[in-house]
């Protein structure tokens, strides 16, 4: 049987490629199409009861926790230093009762998503263990260079992605924007859609940027972000607390963050390559080398099939195979911006356990921070002396204070403490750390969430420390800090 020209065989065949947790595939999406879908999804929210009592409760819990702050802020003048705890107590027992109810009415808005968007199943590659998504960089000036930029990065994420499981999606613009009109709608218009699309599609990271024009030319910004929706375990790592130590965990993790990558500046001459390698890139040959026939162009969603050097061979989802590469039509400056896949790359075999390669040239000192904090992470399990030789590295080498770094040199160094207790022949449950070893891991902890306090991680690793030394003044501080930090 044949439909629309395809056998079923082939649309069942790309249909297990796509959806395989094994698969390395792609797809070219629409940003405004995605957004406008979103949008029109995020009205239908509005009309709900439960998102209208949702904004009401939250409005509540707002100003109950300004009259908490009041009241806690009186400390000074009340009796003994002592504020009134009756009044306390009733309005934190308000603000609990509060969030519970915004809690019941937020999973109904959550449900309703859900059903509306299609849930998990709903999403692009839903059976792929890594998914990315790039998006076309903001273009205020239109220059066209926005889905080149996006499109060349897409491509070398997808064709040397370091895991099995693999998927990119990239959002093109669709449309050529005049610089009129492009501000007429404003810039937070782009970060509207990257944002929203990202926390819908949930993404494991996601690569966007700016390009504006300059007196020389031509300036291209590039950006990973970690979003806060993301799959969090994989860039997380707890360890446990024995029962005599108050039971519990400490945790380790790379705080969601928009991450500056990369900043080149390029002449009309470059941009205008930048855009050829796209086109020629997205050209499918008949085979593994520039001169072959043209058999088609990359569109819509296609799987990686076979290789041949840098070449690789696509299968589209009508069935229709060809060849491309991007290293063979990207060279200078393409191949300096290709940097931003190689990092981004770098950091997926990081999270995956993979074998990890050398970090390219010619990045910021952000994404250099971004890449050993994540290493630190992912080697505390296993390798604790490893994240503290990571950590304190980082520490010594910076003239400002690193609130991540800190985090997880005190979790590894209790990591360290407790192997070390548990070896003497004690039972993990068992172990007691001296308070005295506890509270040289306090202190730095203190001091890192001073300097990043919208950090809930380091706050709420104080809980169970201050608990454990006896504390409890700034251990319901830190309980209550961290919970507003929701």
């Amino acid at each position: 049987m044949r439909f629309l020209g395809l056998t079923w065989v082939t649309l069942i065949s790309f249909a297990c490629i796509v959806c395989a947790s094994h698969a390395r595939a792609g797809e070219e999406r629409s940003l405004a199409f995605e957004y406008e879908r979103l949008d029109r999804l995020q009205r239908q929210v509005e009309t709900l009861p439960a998102f209208r009592e949702a904004e009401r409760l939250r409005f509540e819990i707002r100003q109950l926790r300004r009259e908490l702050d009041f009241v806690n802020s009186q400390r000074s003048s009340a009796p003994y230093g002592v504020p009134n705890r009756l009044e306390v107590d009733r309005l934190r027992s308000k603000i609990v009762d509060l969030e519970n109810q915004l809690a019941t009415n937020s999973k109904m808005i959550v449900d309703f998503r859900e059903a509306a968007g299609g849930g998990a199943s709903g999403r692009l590659f839903p059976g792929v263990s890594n998914r990315l998504a790039v998006f076309t960089f903001d273009d205020p000036h239109g220059t066209r260079l926005g889905d080149a930029v996006s499109f060349l990065l897409s491509k070398k994420l997808l064709f040397s992605a370091p895991v099995s499981s693999f998927a990119i999606v990239n959002y093109h613009e669709g449309v050529e924007r005049s610089p009129a009109a492009t501000a007429s709608t404003g810039q937070t218009t782009y970060f509207d859609k990257v944002d929203a699309v990202t926390r819908d599609q949930g993404f494991l990271l996601a690569v966007w940027g700016r390009i504006s024009r300059t007196e020389k030319g031509i300036r291209v910004e590039s950006f990973l972000q970690v979003p806060a929706d993301a799959n969090q375990t994989k860039y997380m790592r707890q360890i446990r607390l024995p029962d005599a130590m108050g039971g519990g965990s400490l945790t380790a993790r790379l705080k969601s963050d928009r991450v500056p990558i990369q900043r080149i500046d390029i002449n009309v001459g470059e941009a205008d390559g930048l855009k050829v390698a796209a086109s020629q890139v997205a050209i499918l040959r008949a085979r593994a080398n520039t001169e072959s026939r043209v058999v088609g162009r990359l569109e819509g969603r296609y799987s990686i099939i076979g290789s041949d050097g840098d070449w690789v061979e696509l299968q589209l989802s009508d069935g229709r195979r060809g060849w491309t590469s991007v290293e063979s039509f990207c060279s200078g400056t393409c191949r300096k911006l290709l940097n931003i896949a190689e990092f981004t790359n770098a950091i997926v075999a990081i999270i995956s356990g993979s074998t990890r390669s050398s970090l390219p040239s010619g990045l910021t000192r952000d994404a250099a921070a971004m890449s050993q904090e994540l290493a630190a992470v992912a080697s505390l399990p296993n390798n604790p002396n490893r994240a503290i030789e990571i950590a304190q590295t980082w520490i010594r080498s910076q003239k400002t204070a690193a609130p991540g770094f800190e985090n997880v040199l005190a979790v590894a160094k209790m990591q360290n403490e407790l192997v070390r207790a548990s070896a003497s022949g004690t039972a993990f449950s068992e172990v007691r750390l001296s308070k005295a070893t506890v509270e040289q891991l306090i202190e730095p902890l203190v001091e890192a969430s001073i300097s990043d306090p919208s950090d809930r991680t380091i706050v709420k690793n104080l809980v169970p420390l201050f608990d454990y030394v006896g504390d409890t003044r700034r251990r319901d501080l830190a309980a209550e800090i961290s919970s507003n930090l929701n």
